[in-house]
């Protein structure tokens, strides 16, 4: 008895500490997104809308321009959107008489996590198992052998 008393005990002290041990494992990434993007514009024979008016405009006031610019002689233009506005952004080409919009679908902060902490949940089902484990354990060795 007093060897399954003392295996017991031991378990219990292992499954205290068992809770915090797990969470070591648990794994969470965060980064955010800084995000540049390079439009080209051209006419519909491949030709590029060089230096042709860009604006851009942000989710929350689609009637003024954000930032406006011009394209370069390859009809790009770079755009680093503020991130903390997401929503859908709309930009705009124009160049004598020609031009177009496209309309980016920009979210804010980007999360990506390939393994998360444990929940409540996850942990005091860990702590059952162990525990299941231990009672079962301490039995085997308590039964009386033939």
């Amino acid at each position: 008895m007093k060897r399954l008393t003392l295996i017991l005990i031991l378990a219990l002290h292992l499954v205290s500490i068992s809770p915090l041990t797990a969470l070591a494992h648990g794994v969470e990434f965060k980064y955010e997104a800084n995000l540049s993007y390079l439009i080209t514009g051209s006419f519909v024979d491949g030709s590029p809308l060089s230096e042709a008016q860009v604006s851009i405009y942000a989710p929350d006031d689609p009637k003024n321009p954000w930032v406006t610019g011009t394209s370069d002689e390859q009809g790009q233009y770079l755009f680093t959107p503020d991130l903390t506005k997401p929503g859908i952004w709309t930009v705009q080409f124009r160049q004598a008489g020609h031009g177009g919009n496209i309309k980016l679908d920009i979210g804010g902060q980007m999360n990506s996590s390939s393994g998360t902490a444990y929940s409540t949940t996850q942990i005091l089902l860990m702590v059952i198992a162990v525990l299941w484990g231990l009672v079962g354990t301490a039995l085997y060795f308590k039964r009386e052998r033939r």
